[in-house]
């Protein structure tokens, strides 16, 4: 998380990949994703694996207002309620959220 916080006045950052399948970025939380919440050029972010992302992290990632690319795969602790905010994401193109075991 703190690793990201430094991240955050990055104002031009337009992909970011925090993928835990490769890199072991099992710690992520949802304080993380508060820190790159205020990025506006974002793009794309991967935070595949990432199990301790919640839906209050996704209530974060709502404000990623040009973001087009989301990949939640394997983010087990995200439920259905998540989603809603994740529809507020009107520029959203791609969305991955194979293996979320709490989304029906």
């Amino acid at each position: 998380d703190a690793g990201l916080a430094s991240l955050s006045t990055l104002t031009a950052l337009q992909q970011l990949d925090i993928n835990s399948q490769y890199n072991g970025n099992a710690n992520i939380t949802d304080l993380g994703l508060a820190s790159i919440s205020t990025l506006p050029a974002l793009r794309n972010l991967n935070i595949y694996g990432c199990q301790n992302i919640t839906d209050a992290g996704l209530e974060q990632l709502s404000n990623l207002t040009a973001l087009e690319s989301l990949n939640i795969n394997c983010c087990n602790k995200i439920t259905e309620a998540g989603l809603e905010w994740i529809s507020r994401l009107s520029e959203l193109k791609s969305l991955e959220l194979r293996a979320c075991g709490n989304i029906a």
